[in-house]
């Protein structure tokens, strides 16, 4: 079905074996009613963060459609460094995977636990957390040449151990007439401001 597709793949990759699997087997891995027709099976990359670049920090991202539209986001708008907390959901889940396309083999992903990840950030960027309070306009992260970046919980934004953590606090500035954005979307317009 896809021999053409297939054949580009294999040109541009190191496939160490490469099987011819019928439609039936594939179903019974695949969450799609129609799966795509390929299948790949990758190991984890090792997380080396670019530390010339600026980094996006995840906090308790719980929503895997969320999670996979940022880091799509964050590859197209070459933000290539992420760091995912514990309480984010799974970057390897058929949903992320699904909503992130290939960008979750594009990216530099690292995963925190304790804050060990961020409170080292600290000593060499700014962090700017976004929230919905007092807060300094987006736009105004032009001004730092190198930070750190973290976008909160859909419910509960930002947890209150990293703000204790943050040299500045950030917002979209929106109408009155709806009280915040999805986090998907507000990272989209933050990304973009920053390439901007």
């Amino acid at each position: 079905k896809n021999k053409t597709k297939l054949e580009v793949f294999l040109k541009n990759m190191d496939a160490a074996d490469c099987l011819l699997i019928s439609q039936r087997i594939a179903k019974t891995f695949s969450n799609l009613d129609e799966p795509s027709g390929l299948a790949a099976v990758y190991k984890k990359r090792a997380g080396q963060l670019d530390m010339s670049k600026n980094i996006v920090y995840l906090n308790g991202i719980s929503d895997p459609g969320n999670l996979g539209a940022i880091l799509r986001s964050a590859l197209a708008f070459d933000l290539p460094n992420l760091v995912l907390d514990e309480w984010c959901a799974d970057v390897y889940g058929p949903k992320t995977i699904n909503a992130a396309k290939d960008a979750i083999f594009k990216l530099n992903l690292k995963f925190d636990k304790n804050l060990a990840v961020l409170k080292e950030l600290k000593q060499s960027r700014k962090i700017i957390a976004t929230r919905l309070g007092k807060s300094a306009d987006i736009k105004e992260i032009k001004n730092y040449p190198l930070f750190c970046l973290v976008l909160g919980n859909e419910a509960q934004g930002v947890s209150g151990e990293i703000q204790k953590l943050t040299d500045v606090f950030m917002r979209i500035p929106i109408t009155r007439e709806i009280e915040s954005l999805n986090v998907a979307s507000a990272a989209a317009i933050i990304f973009y401001l920053i390439n901007d």
